[in-house]
């Protein structure tokens, strides 16, 4: 009788049905939480809005119409009212859209990268190495992360760009802490042992048995982040410090209106809205993510 010889799985072949399995059952868990999908309807929304911002509006957010200044709300065409120098507030808004979820997205993404990278180094290697990171995280997070964020846009300069990098540069921080703390917890196990006794590289075991393992806080804290982003880049814009104009960013509409609060609140309104709405939309996502995640919270 022959034998068939037996094919070896790989570590693919032995990952992915434990995977899909726990991500099947987090989404179940995520999904009973009514606060978490309000806030990935909205924020799906908010994208949609953003893609279909030229077919949505009917004027251009930096388009100048001095016969229709100082309109009140649902003036005609104008929903949310024009400024004192006839821009349309709903095209600002919409068009606002783009600017602040690109300005999370990017901050949060990178930010994370850079968080876990280093993180990841520091906690795996010890000694000098992780000295050395923990050193520069610890210098870093003793500044107050809004002066040290105005300290870098001072020195790269302002307008979208700088603000995103800014950002980025002073949000790994936090993210590499976490993940150091992952690393050092799990560095130790039996399945990481194993791994070096088949003689497996650094590398191959940071990013590949230990950092999927290590991932749940950084899920919840890049999606956190995201709003944090959105927060920071509007504090920066109402402090004129920001995205130029005329860029749609929603604390610089908030900046360049707060005089008017008491004739024409509606100017302020809206933008600060669209920031306290679109904010609390990716906290109530991250607290879904921390309870759909973390098993002793699902109950």
């Amino acid at each position: 009788m022959s034998m068939v010889p037996v094919q070896p799985l790989g570590d693919a072949d032995l990952a992915a049905p434990s995977d899909q399995a726990f991500w099947r059952d987090t989404w179940r868990h995520f999904r009973r939480n009514r606060l978490a999908v309000v806030g990935l309807a909205i924020i799906v929304v908010l994208v949609v809005l953003a893609i279909l911002a030229p077919v949505i509006t009917r004027y251009d957010y930096a388009a100048i119409d001095t016969e229709s200044r100082n309109l009140p709300p649902f003036s005609g065409d104008h929903w949310f009212g024009t400024d004192n120098i006839g821009h349309d507030v709903f095209s600002q808004v919409i068009y606002g859209i783009r600017v602040s979820l690109l300005v999370g997205f990017l901050v949060a993404i990178f930010s994370t990268v850079l968080g876990v990278i280093f993180g990841a180094l520091s906690g795996y290697l010890g000694g000098l190495v992780d000295a050395a990171i923990m050193r520069v995280v610890d210098m870093f997070l003793a500044i107050p992360y809004i002066i040290l964020t105005v300290a870098l846009v001072g020195v790269i300069g302002r307008g979208l760009s700088a603000v995103i990098i800014a950002l980025i540069v002073s949000g790994w921080f936090v993210v590499a802490r976490v993940v150091r703390a992952s690393f050092l917890q799990l560095k130790e196990q039996e399945f990481v042992q194993a791994a070096r006794a088949l003689g497996y590289g650094r590398l191959r075991i940071m990013f590949r048995h230990i950092l999927p393992n290590a991932l749940q806080p950084v899920i919840v804290y890049a999606t956190l982040a995201i709003g944090g982003a959105i927060l920071a880049e509007a504090a920066l814009s109402f402090l004129a410090i920001g995205v130029l104009p005329p860029t749609p960013s929603w604390g610089l509409l908030v900046a360049e209106n707060k005089g008017l609060l008491a004739s024409q609140p509606h100017l302020v309104f809206f933008p600060g809205g669209a920031i306290f709405i679109t904010v609390l939309a990716f906290v109530f996502i991250g607290d879904g993510l921390r309870d759909a995640l973390d098993p002793r919270l699902r109950s």
